[in-house]
């Protein structure tokens, strides 16, 4: 498994399987289930560390599906300083959370602004 790749996290507290791309690990363990791997879910947007032994080869066909995860921001929002660059406190961030349902992977509704290249 090499950074950047796109395998199959099989999640044994919902007993699901889940895209992810691989984007860190730790130094290498005597076993895979001792070695935590920095993961991507690509059809939902986040990020986690899951055991490098629940992660397997992808299938073709799976890899030829878009993902679902876009990335995003808020059009006209910023912190309170009114300064763009500046960090949110962590109330805000935590109600932020709450309204976009942050952690429990339901879908919402958003409308496109304009669109931005991200620089990689």
């Amino acid at each position: 498994i090499t950074i950047g790749q796109i395998v199959a996290c099989r999640v044994v507290e919902d007993d699901k399987w889940y895209r992810v791309q691989v984007c860190g690990h730790e130094e290498y363990k005597e076993t895979r289930e001792e070695t935590s791997v920095d993961v991507f879910y690509v059809d939902y947007g986040d990020s986690a560390y899951r055991k490098l032994g629940d992660l397997y080869q992808l299938r073709a066909d799976f890899l030829s599906l878009r993902f679902q995860a876009i990335e995003c921001a808020m059009d006209g929002i910023m912190p309170k300083s009114g300064v763009a660059e500046d960090k949110w406190d962590e109330e805000t961030v935590e109600l932020f959370e709450d309204m976009v349902y942050t952690g429990q992977w339901k879908a919402i509704s958003a409308q496109v602004v304009s669109y931005k290249a991200r620089k990689k």
